[in-house]
């Protein structure tokens, strides 16, 4: 007798479909006693999924058809010719299919079926409705329903009790009266008829019992004969599945990657008669291997874009593991060439003899078997010794694609090397309301960073070619006096500056101004920047799992981008990030640092977020009790609201800050925050004062054409108290328009932009005990040096707006403010204003060493202006106004 049970899988269909054949021996059921007997023997064939395979029931009961295609076989040594014995063949059927209708399916691959006169068929169907169910199941024979079923598995049972041919369908229903009819397939109803004698088969390889490695290969090897005909093709199966054939003697198939466990392996034949024979099993073993895991490697030592002076040492090491051996060396390499070698842990390296110039450093491991690992690159100039370090920050194709100045160059050189320092620039895109008549606004803002320490030279150059007239370095001072060559300008730098490099192109603008006519200013359209940083220090890498790194490129992290507690964002020169970004909850030890810009050049704000307060550049605004924020080193531009806001302490240090747009204030900080060696160009408040303890000092500021430069308060709601502000230089003020008073009360005490300027305070509120030191202000056409309202009521075109509680009984207070050494370089256009309103209380206003043009004030009628001449204008509860040396 033959083992007979196949199995062939074909692409998933989800539906499967079977057909059930009962084969009834010729003699009332009696079990043949010959494999060439003509009698049938009762035997259940079960089809399922029958894809392309072509079943053909012929002659012999126990044989089926050819079997073609690239599909799985697979047996279940069932024996045909014993009573109840099962043999299974699968390939996925095609399926109706049509949007949100049920699909359906029969066993059947093709048509052509041939079965025996007096065989009941069960048919099987598989329905399915992934948009509802199904109601019912009809089965159909020569288009003449027979049946139906309306629970799964949908059967009907035929009896092929007449000879024919015959065509067989089915037809499903869902519960929304879509249906769905199968494929159609014919039958063809015979009398019995003579048998074929099948082939002999014999598997030559592998043997009983072989074994051989996981994920190796293996040559299947059989033999096969055919006593009535020919051998047309032999197959190989494992575990039931069809694996490959061979046509031609001998019969072989390679199995490659044998996949780990125990498989069973046969081989079936196939005659020319399509008569099949299987052949006994073997069990083969494929043992797993062990699967070598490559060792981990990481460059520790130096830091990338690290520097060291020539003939200094280089110390380079790694760590470096395996977890399935263990290392068995680290060899070192500098631009591709070997340094040396270590095989003892920790594995380092002293490179003594580093010429000048970039080397490019990483490590490669190797492990006990032999596998290895590179580490990272990292990149250490070797400089000529020189007094000092230079570090310059390249712009890639993209971010100059974008932010490069067409206006100005800039080379920066030390000890004979010259670098040139990447310039970038940021265009004006006010609001029209503001830029369209606000016509001494700049048009761009351009800018250069580098670090240093020692000694430098600057060279800044005019692109257009045009010989330069004027260059005018500020902070004025410094006292830097540059030179001037063609379309040149040079200047030395020994000392960490931010500095406004001012070369021609001024642009007259004519204001008129109440009482005086008109004045005429020259504004600086194009000014250039240079932010001469100190060298950093600890720089991070990429590798480090506590910094979230944006290396030289543009990155879009957008609105909101959130910073987790204990991490660092660094920013490195040459890297542009667009968006922007905040702490958590109480953020706790969050730096953001580098020499890269932080921007947020093409972002947009909804009208409801413009009239919210958010979408800062950076804020730590969520909660009050965060430590260890720091910020430095970055620059700022661009920002859809303020550049910096912290309800937390913050240290902000090397900060350079540019903005274009009304409510574009500068630095709100927690209490007990350090502000220092900054810049700031804004469209509204510089320095927010709101909070106590604060030192601000070592700053460069230029006011632009809205807001102040020190506001004390804007409805303040706290007492704010304890600040140091210190050594200060406002080299602008381009407050330069003759407002029309808009306050409701006392309209001649106008409120608009100062230096110095309060708006409104509510119940127990104060500014107190707050210090100003070394305060210089260049600009020779100020408009107004300060106005200090307890509540301001304004009529705006709009609406009235009041800042500040207007109840007389509200406590308010401005008390003890000392300011000294405090120097203007021209009197102010417009007298400077103190209104103790609506309860509050100014008093203890204290100017020590006050100068204008270089006269000192020793009185309020000295404070005098170019409007009126009638010196420090007070009203209200105003008291305690002293001047001295």
């Amino acid at each position: 007798m033959e083992n007979l049970s196949t199995k062939h899988r074909m692409p998933a269909v989800s539906s499967v479909l079977a057909l059930s054949v009962s084969l009834l021996t010729a003699t009332g059921g009696e079990a043949a006693t010959s494999s060439n007997s003509h009698a049938f023997t009762e035997q259940n064939i079960a089809l399922s999924n029958l894809g392309s395979a072509l079943q053909q029931f012929v002659q012999k009961p126990s044989l089926f058809g050819s079997i073609t295609g690239m599909y799985e076989e697979t047996t279940d040594t069932a024996v045909v010719g014993k009573t109840g014995t099962t043999a299974t063949e699968k390939v996925d059927s095609p399926q109706a299919s049509t949007a949100g209708k049920p699909t359906i399916a029969l066993a059947f691959s093709e048509s052509g079926y041939k079965i025996a006169k007096g065989t009941t068929v069960t048919i099987t169907a598989n329905a399915a409705d992934k948009n509802g169910r199904i109601t019912k199941v009809g089965f159909y024979k020569d288009g003449v329903w027979v049946g139906k079923d309306t629970k799964a598995p949908y059967t009907h049972t035929w009896k092929a009790d007449k000879n024919g041919t015959y065509t067989i369908y089915a037809k499903t229903t869902d519960n929304h009266g879509l249906t769905t009819t199968s494929t159609k397939y014919t039958f063809t109803v015979t009398d019995k008829a003579t048998g074929n004698e099948n082939p002999e088969v014999a598997l030559i390889s592998p043997t009983a019992g072989a074994s051989i490695d996981a994920n190796s290969n293996i040559t299947l090897s059989a033999n096969a004969f055919d006593n009535d005909g020919s051998i047309t093709k032999v197959a190989f199966f494992a575990n039931g599945k069809w694996l490959g054939k061979d046509t031609t003697k001998p019969y072989t198939f390679d199995w490659n990657n044998v996949p780990e466990g125990t498989h069973t392996v046969y081989a079936r034949a196939t005659d020319n008669k399509n008569g099949m024979a299987t052949s006994a099993s073997v069990k083969l073993t494929a043992n797993a291997t062990k699967k070598l895991q490559p060792p981990a490697i990481t460059l520790t030592a130096p830091n990338d874009v690290a520097a060291v002076d020539l003939g200094d040492s280089i110390t380079i090491k790694a760590n470096a593991s395996d977890t399935d051996g263990n290392i068995k060396k680290v060899a070192f390499y500098s631009n591709g060439s070997l340094l040396g070698t270590d095989s003892t842990s920790p594995f380092a390296y002293t490179w003594t003899n580093a010429n000048a110039g970039s080397h490019d450093i990483y490590a490669i491991a190797t492990d006990s078997d032999g596998l290895t690992a590179t580490s990272d690159t990292h990149r250490v100039s070797v400089n000529e010794k020189v007094s000092g370090k230079l570090v310059t920050y390249p712009a890639n194709a993209d971010v100059a694609s974008v932010f490069k100045s067409s206006k100005f160059a800039v080379n920066v050189s030390q000890g004979g090397s010259t670098k040139n320092s990447f310039v970038y620039k940021s265009e004006n895109t006010a609001n029209p309301g503001w830029k369209g008549t606000l016509d001494y606004m700049q048009d761009a803002n351009h800018w250069t960073t580098f670090s240093f320490d020692g000694k430098v030279v600057v060279e800044a150059r005019r692109l257009d070619g045009k010989a330069i007239e004027n260059c005018i370095v500020r902070p004025l001072s410094l006292n830097i006096k540059p030179q001037i060559q063609g379309n040149k300008c040079s200047f030395e730098l020994n000392q960490q500056a931010k500095l406004s490099v001012e070369i021609d192109e001024p642009t007259s603008v004519t204001r008129p101004i109440t009482g005086i006519g008109t004045v005429t200013k020259e504004i600086v359209k194009n000014p250039l920047f240079v932010f001469a940083q100190p060298l950093e220090t600890d720089v991070p890498t990429k590798s480090d799992d506590d910094t979230i790194y944006f290396g030289p490129g543009i990155h879009e992290i957008g609105k909101g981008y959130t910073i987790p507690n204990n991490k660092e964002v660094y920013i490195a020169g040459g890297a542009v990030v667009i968006g922007t970004m905040s702490g958590g909850y109480n953020p706790t030890n969050v730096k953001i640092r580098g020499r890269g810009l932080l921007t947020g050049y093409g972002l947009s704000e909804s009208k409801s977020e413009h009239n919210s307060w958010g979408n800062h550049s950076i804020a730590f605004t969520s909660g009050s009790r965060g430590s260890g924020l720091e910020i430095e080193g970055i620059t700022i531009s661009d920002p859809l609201r303020s550049c910096i806001v912290s309800y937390n302490k913050v240290d902000i240090r090397n900060v350079s800050l540019f903005s274009w747009n009304h409510r574009n204030d500068g630095i709100t900080a927690g209490n007990n925050s350090t502000i220092e060696n900054g810049f700031i160009k804004v469209q509204d408040d510089n320095l927010k004062l709101y909070y106590s303890n604060q030192t601000v000092r070592n700053m460069v500021i230029w006011q632009q054409t809205a807001g102040s430069v020190f506001k004390f308060s804007w409805n303040l709601r706290r007492v704010a108290q304890n600040n140091l502000v210190e050594n200060i230089d406002i080299i602008h003020s381009d407050v330069f328009t003759d407002y029309a008073p808009a306050e409701v009360d006392r309209a001649d005490l106008q409120s608009k932009s100062a230096i110095f300027s309060a708006m409104g305070f509510q119940r127990g509120s104060a500014f107190q005990n707050n210090t100003f030191k070394g305060i210089r202000i260049e600009e020779e056409h100020l408009l107004r040096l300060m106005s200090l309202r307890m509540v301001t009521t304004h009529a705006g075109p709009v609406s009235t707006d009041t800042w500040g509680n207007p109840s007389p009984s509200a406590v308010k207070t401005i008390d003890n403010v000392v300011i000294e050494d405090l120097s203007l370089a021209k009197t102010p256009y417009k007298q400077s204003t103190l209104y103790g309103n609506a309860g509050g209380k100014i008093s203890n206003i204290k100017f020590n060493n006050l100068r204008i043009d270089n006269q000192l004030i020793n009185g309020e009628w000295a404070l005098t202006s170019k409007l009126d001449g009638t010196g420090l204008t007070t009203a209200g509860n105003v008291s305690k106004i002293t001047f001295g040396e």
